[in-house]
């Protein structure tokens, strides 16, 4: 494992990722091997605005489904820095759209609130496109399990 720094003034962060992974030209992305990837996005709440609850932010994700055409396969909270934060696991496409030429997508979305930011990390978990293998139950949770230690792991730099 290695340290991995997210650099920002009011939103700093470091975290551990694993061998062989690393930032990618893109700053707010850290790629992995076989398509994996970590992306970063934080924005800041304002000082009238309340920090979301739990319930809130899952009441949000689901409309995000709709709006993005994804398809759930679990939701949850992980505790990070003393607080449970909302994440959940979804697909895009479907087997028909894999048979045609198409693509299907699994991903896992994590939403913190830490230090008046939300910090939303998009997990690329597998990618099948055209004539590939789906993952099993237990390929997802493996990789699930590589991305949910990297965001345990994670330490504000600037709290």
């Amino acid at each position: 494992m290695k340290t991995y720094r997210y650099y920002s003034r009011r939103f700093g962060f470091e975290m551990l990722i694993p061998d062989g992974w690393s930032a990618s030209l893109m700053p707010e992305t850290i790629v992995g091997p076989n398509g994996k990837y970590l992306h970063v996005q934080i924005t800041p709440l304002s000082e009238s605005e309340p920090e979301p609850t739990i319930g809130q932010t899952a009441e949000y994700f689901d409309g995000l489904t709709n709006r993005q055409n994804l398809n759930v396969i679990a939701t949850g909270t992980i505790c990070v820095a003393n607080k449970d934060h909302f994440w959940a696991t979804y697909y895009r496409g479907f087997v028909l759209t894999l048979a045609a030429g198409g693509q299907m997508q699994f991903f896992k979305k994590y939403c913190l609130y830490l230090n008046r930011g939300e910090y939303l990390f998009t997990a690329g978990l597998f990618s099948v496109s055209s004539g590939g293998k789906l993952p099993t139950d237990r390929d997802l949770r493996e990789n699930e399990r590589v991305f949910d230690g990297m965001i345990l792991s994670i330490r504000l730099m600037n709290a």
